[in-house]
This record gives C-alpha cells, sequence and structure tokens, in this order.
C-alpha cells in the first residue's frame, strides 16, 4: 500500500498538479522537474518498461543536463536493449562529468570488453578498483581480461586477492588453480584443487582439474582416484572414461583400458581420439580384426577426421600393405593437412623400404615444421638423410633429436650408424 501511495505521489509530482488540481509545474525548479523525472524512469525499470524508463531519463537531462546519475541509468537502459553504440556514448558523458564514478567505469569496462577493447577495458575496471578495492566484480571482470589476452601471472595474481578477501568460493578456487596449471605450478594447483572440493564434495570440475595435475606428475593411482570421484558426480562423462583409458594403458592393464575406451564410445560414439585410442591398442598387440572393427565403426558414423584414415594407414602399415596404407596416409593429410604425424609416418614409411627418398625427406620436413620440437620426427628426417647418404645432415638432425629425447635406444642406434659412416667415409680420404 505505501508503495502505490508512493508512486502516485510521484506521479503527481511528474505531472506537475497540486492537490487541487491546478498546474503547479511552471513554478517548479529545473532540479525538481529532473529529479521527478529521473524516479520515474527507475519506476519504470522496476517494470521492465526500459523503452519509457528511457523516455524519462531523456527528460530528466533537458532540466539537467549534467545528471550523471541519468545518464549512467540511460547505459544501461541502452545495454539491456542491445543499443550498444549509444551505451558507450552516454557512460563516456558520465565519466567526464564525474571521473570518479565507479558504476559508469564499471559499465565501460563491460562495454569495452564486449568490443574486444581489451587495454580500455582494462583501464576503466582498474579505475573502478582504484576508486573500490573491495570491488569483487570488478576485480573478476579484470581477471577474466587477463585470461582473454592470455596474459596469466597477472590473472592469477588478482585470482589470488579474490582467494583472498574470499577463502569460501570454490570456483575462485578452481579458477586459481587452473591458472595455476598453466604457470606450471602443480602443486599449487592441486592444492587449490583441493580446497575447491573441500567447499564443494561434488565440484566435478574440480575432481577433474587434480586428475589432471596427478596425471601429469605421474602420480597414475591418485588420478584414477580422482577421476573415479568425479564419475561418482557425473557418471556420463566420457571424457573421464578417455582419461581413465589412457591411464590404464600407460599402467600397461590393457584390457581395462579397452573396457573404458568401449564406455567413452558408448558415452560419447562421435569422439574420434576414442576410436583412435581403442584401435592403436588393437594394432600395438596385432590384434587387427578387433582395430579394423574399430575403425569401420568411426568410418560408419561418417567422421571425416583425418586421424581416423591415419590410424587407417597405421593398421595397414603393420599389416605389410604398404599400399593402402599410403593412400589413407594422404586421405589424412588432405582432411587435415597440418596433421603432421600423417606426414612423418608416410615418409618414415618409404625410408624403411627405401624408396621414394626425396619425397619422404620433403613429407618428414614439412612434420618437422609443423612440430620443430619432435624428437621423434627430427630422427626420421635424420634417418631419411642417411638413406641418402647426406651423413653430415644426418648427423646434424640426429643430434637434435637425441638432444631431445634422452637415452632412446632407436635414436641411439641411428646416430652410432651414422658416426660409423663417416668415420668410415673420413678413413677412406
Amino acid at each position: 500500500m505505501f508503495f502505490r501511495r508512493l508512486c502516485l505521489l510521484l506521479v503527481v509530482t511528474y505531472l506537475g498538479f497540486n492537490a487541487f488540481g491546478l498546474r503547479a509545474a511552471e513554478a517548479s525548479p529545473p532540479e525538481t522537474k529532473a529529479l521527478a523525472h529521473y524516479t520515474m524512469g527507475i519506476i519504470y525499470d522496476y517494470k521492465g518498461r526500459n523503452d519509457l524508463a528511457l523516455r524519462e531519463y531523456r527528460e530528466s537531462l533537458k532540466y539537467n543536463p549534467r545528471g550523471t546519475l541519468a545518464r549512467v541509468r540511460l547505459g544501461i537502459d541502452y545495454l539491456i536493449l542491445g543499443k550498444e553504440k549509444k551505451a558507450l556514448q552516454e557512460l563516456e558523458k558520465a565519466k567526464k562529468l564525474d571521473p570518479g564514478n565507479v558504476e559508469a567505469r564499471f559499465l565501460l569496462g563491460i562495454v569495452y570488453t564486449s568490443k574486444k577493447d581489451f587495454v580500455r577495458a582494462q583501464e576503466e575496471y582498474e579505475s573502478v578498483i582504484e576508486h573500490d578495492p573491495e570491488n569483487l566484480k570488478a576485480l573478476s571482470l579484470l581477471a577474466d581480461i587477463f585470461v582473454i589476452q592470455e596474459k596469466t601471472k597477472e590473472a592469477t595474481r588478482i585470482y589470488e586477492r579474490l582467494t583472498e578477501k574470499k577463502d569460501k568460493n570454490p570456483v575462485l578456487h578452481f579458477n586459481l588453480g587452473v591458472l595455476y596449471s598453466k604457470l606450471g605450478k602443480n602443486k599449487e594447483a592441486a592444492d587449490q584443487f583441493r580446497k575447491a572440493i573441500e567447499i564443494e564434495p561434488e565440484y566435478f570440475e574440480a575432481y577433474l582439474g587434480l586428475g589432471y595435475i596427478c596425471e601429469a606428475e605421474g602420480a597414475l593411482t591418485a588420478a584414477i582416484e580422482s577421476y573415479r570421484k568425479a564419475l561418482k558426480v557425473d557418471p556420463l562423462s566420457a571424457g573421464v572414461y578417455l582419461h581413465l583409458a589412457d591411464i590404464y594403458s600407460k599402467e600397461g592393464d590393457e584390457e581395462e583400458a579397452i573396457k573404458n575406451y568401449r564406455i567413452a564410445l558408448s558415452l560419447n560414439p562421435n569422439e574420434v581420439e576414442s576410436y583412435c585410442a581403442l584401435s592403436y591398442l588393437y594394432i600395438k598387440n596385432e590384434r587387427f580384426k578387433e582395430a579394423s572393427k574399430v575403425l569401420e565403426a568411426a568410418l560408419a558414423k561418417d567422421l571425416k577426421d583425418g586421424r581416423i584414415f591415419f590410424c587407417l594407414g597405421a593398421l595397414y602399415e603393420h599389416k605389410n600393405e604398404k599400399k593402402k596404407a599410403a593412400e589413407n596416409f594422404r586421405t589424412a593429410i588432405r582432411l587435415d593437412p597440418k596433421l603432421s604425424s600423417a606426414y612423418n609416418y608416410l615418409g618414415y614409411m618409404y625410408v624403411e623400404e627405401g624408396i621414394k627418398l626425396d619425397e619422404a625427406i620433403f613429407l618428414i620436413k614439412k612434420a618437422v615444421e609443423l612440430d620443430p620440437q619432435n624428437g621423434a620426427y627430427l630422427d626420421s628426417l635424420g634417418w631419411a638423410y642417411y638413406k641418402k647418404e647426406m651423413y653430415e645432415e644426418a648427423l646434424r638432425e640426429l643430434e637434435k633429436a637425441a638432444s631431445l629425447m634422452r637415452d632412446d635406444p632407436e635414436i641411439e642406434r641411428h646416430l652410432e650408424k651414422v658416426r660409423e659412416k663417416i668415420k668410415n667415409t673420413e678413413g677412406e680420404r
């Protein structure tokens, strides 16, 4: 009842009538009229009539052009109505009139972020924080800008501040954990994921994050435990089963790995990675019929992905059907010109056969170009040069490979042969 009376009073003031029905607007000072229109704008906003609210704020500014509150409200309503350009104009005017207006600067930060002008957005949020150091929303949005720009260290510092201020917020701890992991601070990342889980015991992503960290650190038992807890929260997550399968494969428990790959595929039949990993496991163990069935199932799904054809190429190569292998590697490259493994496998296959060595070198060089720090590719290139009797070039590439993959027996064997050949060649001179 009180609210209705207040609204009636404001409407009467706005319409300019006194209690006796006489015109009073002419006697009202501009400030009063500006306030009346501004108040009506607030009422319309409350009712969800942003279009009418805009009209009232514009009327308010006719009587008080320096009214920053009305300009900020105009900016908000323009944003709600999707008129970003007009919102920006009004908010910039409000900022010019009152440089310390926290709300105007906060909203400008949002607008500039949506326009991907991250430099200006950062300036606005930093100004908000300067005037209001406890503004957690501004801190959080500033951190998001740093994340978008991949300024991980700056984002981390802000999230450290946020977690100090809101220590019981699991999302903040999770986000900080993600940032620490990007910086290679796995221990700190794991601690933050554990804090998130402590606050929210059913935090699926935190269990997943902790599993990733444990897996990266080689703590596979702990990783399995974390992934299993994640599955208790979401038992239908194909990605978790895929991670579990990868771990079991690393540990040599191939039947458990196969079981988990199959569950992953049943939950997500379009996941190429699962088909590839499962077929590779079968190929490795010379279970070619089962590998073939897996890849046929992928093709039946019309998954035109280079990785599927790469696996088919590997299958045919292991079956010593080189022509079919080459055809599938070439299809893989056509579908995915950045699939470095296909260039390397095809090139190395030719090297081992001792055929098409110039093409082999071209293919392997392409693989190295796509992944310059891959020791296996450099080994392939070195061995191709050896077969081409380009021993100095072979030595150079193989030494690079050995520096990247220390104590690899295959690389050491290749190096030994190249050095022996160079020594014999020099002896003949």
